[in-house]
């Protein structure tokens, strides 16, 4: 996207016969197989690197004999009690990945390809509101008429350790990386390219919906029309800031309904 183009310009502000958005320009040093590959090399690195630290961690833990039994019980162990931190791990490693590879490149800073420049409030404000009316209709409808049940994704909430760590994961560290990585990196990337807006929104809404793999496919599906509404919203406003704040609701609501249903871990 250049200094003169997309939602945020100012010849778009000036134009009023423009439609409100207008096609995405190219925002990144690469194209959209580039772009694909570089999720793809995130995604490997990253579970490389968190693997090998909790093997470490269960190496450790073996020494010390801290954890009975042979490797395997050993790493099992060492997950179930720092799953909250390899979590965030994880999260933190792909949201620093991100960051490296949209280093400046002459007037296109790494705000603009992550689309991360200021917007105001209202929008904001918006982006928000209709996120609490797609709450209801993607969690307590399903509920109700189809016996759609997140129960699994409730309980793995509640099984985060350490558990002090649970709420800042699910509700900021979590959402920050992947709206980085999918409505950020991948959508920036994809966009531009022949797939379009539509396109990129579904791409990303898919891998993300995919890597939630851990839960029923009924609750991945949620997580996928879920991924919809945060990708028009990225789309519509051409910012990351609407997602991300929408993100953060979802998830807040998330430990709310887990905390209240099964109980706050001690």
């Amino acid at each position: 996207m250049t200094e003169h183009e997309g939602p945020a310009g100012p010849d778009h502000a000036s134009d009023a016969s423009e439609p409100e958005i207008a096609t995405p320009q190219p925002q990144f040093r690469w194209g959209p197989w580039a772009t694909v590959g570089w999720v793809a090399a995130i995604g490997l690195v990253t579970m490389i690197a968190v693997s090998a630290v909790a093997i470490l961690l269960a190496w450790y833990q073996m020494s010390s004999g801290a954890v009975q039994g042979g490797p395997r019980t050993a790493l099992l162990r060492t997950v179930e009690d720092h799953l909250a931190a390899l979590t965030a791990a994880q999260a933190l490693i792909v949201a620093a990945l991100v960051v490296v590879l949209t280093r400046r490149k002459g007037k296109l800073g790494r705000a603009r390809m992550l689309a991360l420049e200021p917007i105001g409030l209202r929008r904001l404000a918006v982006a928000v509101a209709a996120m609490v009316v797609a709450l209801y209709l993607l969690t307590e409808l399903p509920q109700t008429i189809l016996g759609i049940s997140d129960r699994e994704a409730l309980e793995w909430i509640t099984q985060l350790s350490p558990a002090w760590l649970a709420v800042p994961l699910v509700v900021v560290v979590g959402p920050i990386s992947e709206e980085l990585l999918f409505r950020g990196f991948a959508y920036g990337g994809l966009a531009p390219s022949r797939i379009g807006p539509i396109g990129a929104i579904l791409v990303t809404s898919t891998v993300w919906a995919v890597v939630h793999f851990q839960y029923a496919w009924p609750v991945i599906g949620q997580i996928f029309v879920y991924g919809l509404v945060l990708g028009v919203a990225r789309w519509r406003t051409g910012s990351l800031w609407p997602p991300l704040a929408m993100h953060v609701l979802i998830n807040l609501y998330a430990v709310i309904a887990a905390y209240h249903t099964y109980g706050a871990p001690a």
